[in-house]
């Protein structure tokens, strides 16, 4: 089980990898991940990947991914996750799928920054942003 950070650092190529997420770090990842020859499984949530990109930017992802191999598991909210004596791998998804085994499975669903040590405020940076539609940033109350 790997965060995507770690991935680059695996010591081995795993032979079967499950990459969870949809963003283009998960996207990016399968698609290596397969070229260097791994049995990859990139498994959404949902139905698309790149979600806050043009709808037809994930589409021709997907067909890209399904053409060099990639399997492409949709609808799969990851509920539960096993290790079996061997270390293999196995995803229990919300709707009682298994999927695996794996032996390497890469958490790439997102970040939370780790700011808290910088002492932003000190600094007069504000962290408390609002994004517009055109996309515009403005200091204000987000939440």
């Amino acid at each position: 089980m790997q965060t995507c950070g770690m991935c680059c650092v695996l010591p081995r190529r795993p032979q079967r990898v499950a990459v969870v997420g949809s963003s283009y770090i998960a996207v990016e990842l399968a698609s290596i991940l397969r070229g260097l020859g791994s049995d990859t499984s990139l498994v959404l949530r949902r139905e698309s990947v790149l979600r806050s990109f043009e709808p037809m930017l994930g589409e021709a992802a997907l067909v890209s991914l399904r053409d060099d191999g990639v399997e492409v598991v949709t609808q799969a909210s990851p509920e539960r996750l096993e290790r079996d004596a061997q270390g293999l791998l196995t995803l229990q998804v919300a709707d009682g799928r298994r999927l695996g085994p794996f032996d390497a499975l890469v958490w790439a669903i997102g970040r939370v920054p780790a700011i808290e040590d910088l002492a932003l405020p000190k600094a007069g940076v504000t962290t408390n942003m609002i994004v517009d539609t055109r996309p515009a940033v403005h200091p204000g109350n987000a939440g």
